[in-house]
């Protein structure tokens, strides 16, 4: 079992450092914000990936699917913050995609470069791969999602809508457009949350909850939320995408790692139903 070398990095890049010393000045996000505000949703920016909120992103991918497009053209979608950085707490994918462009920055290497060098090769990820700038050397799935957005509609074949939307992966770096499979998600959540990929102290910082963030039984950290089930505390992330859908958790005090993948992307949160029926019954 390997253990990657990522303790130097993550020190090099304090979390409290503001993120305009790391990437271009954009518009409708102050340069006071920090990187840890990005990675705990609580900067205020502005959530691109929504279709209720972003139509005009949503109308741009889906009217020309093949476009290769750049993390700075999404970011030309930012609208105005939801509230002053370190206020409250609200989620954004758009924050993801700014960290994706820190990376870049700090690194000197693509983000998928550095998920490659420093994470999938050395945890031997051999099914995992970054789908804006990488191919499968295998079959890949049919996907199913509900153009209308609606939640209510009725699912259909990703194909016949222009995938695998180019547009929407290369847009969003670092929100989206990993692919994978649910036994080396597994094998991540497994590692990340054993203490194999970063140090003590940055997976406390990791699973220390924001106390605005909490909602019910779920709250959030920093990049992890964490759900209260019948089982005790899990610490993991949900994903999706245009046809899929995923769910990953893991609880430390149990050892125990619980993942959902479906090839339908739905929004009615029958990902989530199914990941707590699972755990109540294992």
């Amino acid at each position: 079992m390997h253990q990657t070398n990522l303790h130097n990095e993550t020190h090099r890049i304090a979390s409290n450092r503001t993120c305009h010393l790391l990437v271009l000045e954009i518009r409708n996000i102050t340069n006071v914000i920090t990187i840890r505000q990005l990675l705990s949703h609580t900067s205020g920016i502005f959530n691109i990936i929504s279709p209720s909120t972003s139509p005009e992103y949503f109308k741009a991918i889906t009217n020309d699917t093949g476009r290769v497009w750049t993390p700075e053209e999404l970011l030309t979608y930012v609208k105005k913050p939801a509230f002053a950085p370190g206020t409250s707490w609200q989620y954004s994918n758009t924050g993801y995609v700014i960290l994706g462009m820190i990376i870049r920055s700090a690194t000197q290497s693509s983000l998928a470069e550095n998920f490659r060098a420093r994470f999938f090769e050395p945890l031997e990820l051999t099914s995992t791969f970054s789908s804006w700038v990488e191919q499968s050397d295998g079959e890949m799935p049919r996907g199913y999602f509900d153009f209308t957005f609606s939640g209510s509609g009725r699912s259909e074949d990703t194909a016949n809508h222009g995938a695998p939307f180019v547009s929407y992966y290369t847009s969003r770096p670092g929100s989206a457009g990993i692919v994978s499979t649910a036994e080396n998600i597994a094998r991540w959540m497994r590692r990340l949350y054993g203490g194999l990929v970063i140090s003590p102290d940055s997976t406390t910082m990791m699973t220390t909850i924001i106390p605005e963030s909490v909602d019910g039984s779920s709250a959030y950290g920093m990049g992890t939320e964490r759900l209260q089930t019948s089982k005790g505390d899990f610490f993991g992330h949900s994903g999706g995408a245009f046809g899929f859908s995923s769910y990953a958790v893991h609880s430390p005090k149990h050892d125990m790692t619980v993942v959902v993948w479906i090839n339908e992307n739905r929004l009615d949160g029958y990902c989530f139903d199914m990941l707590i029926a699972l755990i109540d019954a294992l």
